[in-house]
């Protein structure tokens, strides 16, 4: 389960790469080639960027995060490291979903895109890190 939710997590990430790459090139084409400014391109490129940047924590096995090895010693450190990061992230759920809650009502000036679809990547990426870290925590019982 965990390799075809990253193979789709991946693939969404690619497409959302390949248009942000895109839509930044064609806006460099545009301003000095032809002189002219895509009004849209500074906040559709923002919320691609935020996406992808807490989408690409999801793809990343627990284990290759960022961690201190002299701390995993036993098995004590082990489930307190397991008990702050589950922590974390439902602070990181609850309180993005408050935020989107907050300012659904705001929308870019541009695009009018409501912000809360930029803010919801928060809670989004987080509540899939959490469904594939309880998968990771029951496997090594």
């Amino acid at each position: 389960m965990f390799n075809k939710c990253k193979s789709i997590v991946n693939l969404i990430l690619g497409t959302l790469l390949g248009v942000l790459a895109l839509l930044m090139f064609s806006q460099v084409i545009s301003r000095y080639i032809f002189n002219y400014s895509i009004t849209w391109s500074e906040e559709f490129p923002r919320i691609l960027l935020v996406w992808i940047v807490f989408f690409g924590l999801v793809t990343v096995p627990y284990k290759e995060h960022l961690t201190i090895d002299l701390l995993n010693i036993n098995k004590v450190v082990t489930a307190f490291g397991y008990v702050i990061v589950l922590i974390v992230t439902c602070l990181c759920i609850y309180y993005g979903y408050i935020l989107c809650i907050k300012i659904k009502f705001q929308v870019f000036p541009v695009t009018n895109i409501p912000r809360f679809v930029q803010y919801l990547a928060l809670p989004a990426s987080y509540s899939l890190f959490l469904l594939l870290f309880l998968k990771h925590m029951l496997e090594k019982k």
